[in-house]
């Protein structure tokens, strides 16, 4: 048995010359403090059957915490989180943090987690045993088992690294173990899309004038493709926001459609300030358009007292006066595509047409 005491070593009631530890530089450090290669400094220890384990780039700010946390374990205040795993701390991160974020931002948080995180091994990881190299293979593990986009990748690693930032700047955690893993994972790079030219937005919008079938979606079409409005933009559009005496189109909201807790639902969205909204000139064309859909909506009676949040009256529905949902509109674009044009321009959506 060997107790350390000092730079002294007692092996059988023999005291024996002990190894000092120094730091780079050159500085005897204290008990159960050690120093990484990379230069930070690590204190562990065992207190009452747990482990703490403190970690800094700054010796006097260690020791500082140190002195800190034992002050904590001896008053009975110490705010490790010991037993809670990855996801308990995400539920009360939402709770506590992310209280005044939008519903649908929130439901978005929740709807991810619960797609990619809350079944697997690291989400039922006590947060003491995280580590870079377990959320590093967990992300290699979406990329190429679970064929994730880059950017569903990030967007995931935006929750991970968030909550377990906020538990570090609350000292509930040593360090961030999320910080900088994504260098470490190869994902696979986004499609690029490409504008249609000037052709194929005439052949394109040609096909859908002339079809029996898809005809009815011209005037969604012409609008998204002559304003630019995103589509849950466009799809959230009501004839309040359509001024036809002074020319303008009115955007102020959002659309969107998602499954929230198992029920599908629409969801309006407003900006986060003022400058979120705008008002676009109304051309020629996108007037024809809009002329066109509000004789539809008469002639065949379509209800307008449908209630998204309050709004009502939109402009772009189905025959039972309900928005379209992007789905559905990307589905007609596809089918289009496949009829117009066979094995050409797949990389085409509703959100790539508003932006042309």
């Amino acid at each position: 048995m060997y107790i350390v005491w000092g730079i002294y070593t007692f092996k059988g009631g023999k005291r024996i010359m002990g190894k000092k530890r120094i730091d780079n530089k050159g500085r005897v450090l204290p008990p159960n403090i050690i120093q990484y290669k990379d230069g930070r400094y690590v204190w562990r220890k065992m207190i009452n059957g747990e482990k703490y384990l403190l970690v800094d780039t700054n010796l006097v700010e260690l020791k500082k915490k140190v002195i800190q946390k034992e002050s904590e374990i001896v008053s009975g205040t110490c705010r490790d989180l010991g037993k809670e795993t990855l996801n308990e701390w995400f539920t009360k991160w939402l709770k506590i943090y992310k209280c005044s974020i939008r519903e649908t931002t929130l439901n978005n948080y929740k709807s991810y987690w619960k797609w990619y995180v809350e079944e697997s091994n690291l989400g039922n990881t006590k947060l003491s045993k995280l580590n870079r190299t377990m959320i590093i293979q967990f992300y290699n593990y979406l990329c190429n088992e679970k064929h994730l986009s880059g950017g569903t990748v990030r967007y995931i690693n935006s929750l991970i690294f968030g909550s377990l930032e906020d538990a570090r700047l609350e000292r509930l955690l040593p360090d961030n173990p999320a910080e900088g893993v994504l260098t470490k994972v190869k994902m696979s790079e986004s499609k690029r899309r490409e504008a249609l030219t000037l052709q194929e937005q005439e052949r394109f919008v040609d096909y859908i004038a002339k079809s029996n079938i898809y005809n009815v979606y011209l005037p969604l079409i012409s609008f998204l493709l002559g304003t630019g409005c995103r589509i849950g933009e466009a799809l959230g559009m009501t004839w309040d926001n359509i001024d036809f005496t002074k020319g303008l189109i009115y955007v102020n909201h959002t659309i969107s459609y998602r499954a929230i807790d198992g029920v599908h639902k629409f969801y309006i969205t407003e900006p986060k300030t003022s400058s979120g909204s705008r008002e676009i000139p109304m051309l020629d064309e996108v007037r024809k358009q809009l002329i066109k859909q509000q004789e539809y909506q008469s002639y065949f009676h379509i209800p307008n007292d449908i209630s998204v949040d309050g709004y009502r009256n939109f402009v772009f529905t189905t025959s039972t006066g309900k928005p379209y949902t992007q789905e559905s509109v990307n589905r007609v674009i596809r089918n289009v595509i496949k009829e117009c044009n066979p094995g050409a321009l797949y990389l085409i959506s509703a959100a790539s047409i508003s932006t042309l």
